[in-house]
């Protein structure tokens, strides 16, 4: 009698924990669906995006420093940009004080640079939703990273014929839910070209063990949302959160996959130390090519750049 007891309270306990995680994923209906777009800001068919992934402003006292550098060269190129992303991660703790602090100081300053009043559109990452429920989480979100365009965590918008998918994979899963409106939405919405943008990866490069770990873990939630990429074509995949390295991964002539880069020498990304850096990356649609360019912080200098064709 005694191990039945213990078996129905360890289910009970397995299915409010199910519960809890479901509850955590649970999209909105219709939340891919586009209801804002923006024309590309030099009208010609050119998209700009200004790039910041995994800045961990509150990992060492003196990153702050580099953030607000690169954000302050930034502003060249946010005279002919079209908005600025943020791939998550943008501080280490949102349980901690000093954290909730890094993130608001962040944001002030992105908003003091931001001379052309880009929108900015924020992607949720591993380290924002730490240990917090959810609703601590959005409440501090919404506290200190009120600049952000869209206050939800999922949500789709395009400029020019290009959409732009804004995922949930902090808890490196996607769930059914977000799966099933991001389906339904890209067989409606109307778009040449499609980017997805997510903090945890979905591919590594075969050879890397170290990525084992380091992206979306169900490989049936993997293998369906490349299908959705495919079925979209002419699609790109963005994400951050690896910390060793930078990848361009061909998933298939009409898709692919980047990581954004990292600083090897410190295991960070963006903005750690001296030698820091911040990425564009630029879509033609006309010509049905995209680029990526990082941009080393010091001295706005291109230290690596990637281009890709569509068919």
């Amino acid at each position: 009698m005694r191990k039945i007891i213990l078996s129905l309270l360890l289910l009970l306990l397995v299915s409010c924990s199910l519960d809890l995680i479901g509850n955590k994923i649970i999209v909105p209906e219709d939340a891919f669906i586009i209801k804002k777009s923006y024309e590309d800001r030099s009208n010609d068919g050119r998209i700009k995006i200004l790039v910041l992934s995994d800045v961990h402003a509150d990992a060492k006292k003196d990153r702050i420093t580099h953030y607000e550098e690169s954000l302050e060269e930034m502003k060249e190129e946010m005279k002919d940009a079209d908005a600025i992303v943020l791939l998550g991660d943008i501080v280490c703790s949102l349980s901690e004080s000093s954290g909730r602090d890094a993130l608001l100081s962040f944001f002030r300053t992105l908003r003091e640079k931001n001379i052309c009043n880009l929108p900015v559109f924020y992607v949720l990452g591993n380290h924002e939703t730490d240990s917090l429920s959810w609703e601590k989480t959005e409440s501090y979100l919404n506290e200190v990273a009120g600049d952000r365009e869209n206050k939800s965590f999922y949500y789709a918008f395009k400029i020019s014929n290009t959409a732009f998918y804004i995922l949930n994979s902090a808890y490196r899963l996607f769930s059914s839910s977000q799966l099933d409106e991001l389906e339904k939405a890209v067989s409606v919405n109307d778009a040449q070209y499609s980017v997805f943008l997510s903090h945890i990866p979905i591919l590594s490069n075969a050879g890397d063990q170290s990525m084992g770990a380091m992206v979306v873990e169900d490989t049936e939630e993997k293998a369906r949302i490349l299908r959705i990429l495919e079925k979209c074509g002419n699609s790109v995949y963005l994400s951050g959160h690896h910390h060793s390295g930078d990848d361009v991964i061909e998933i298939s002539e009409s898709v692919a996959h980047f990581i954004f880069p990292s600083n090897v020498e410190d295991n960070y990304p963006i903005l750690t130390n001296s030698s820091g850096c911040w990425s564009v990356f630029t879509l033609d649609e006309k010509n049905s090519i995209f680029e990526i360019e990082v941009h080393r912080a010091e001295d706005n200098s291109i230290e690596r750049k990637y281009s890709f064709s569509f068919p």
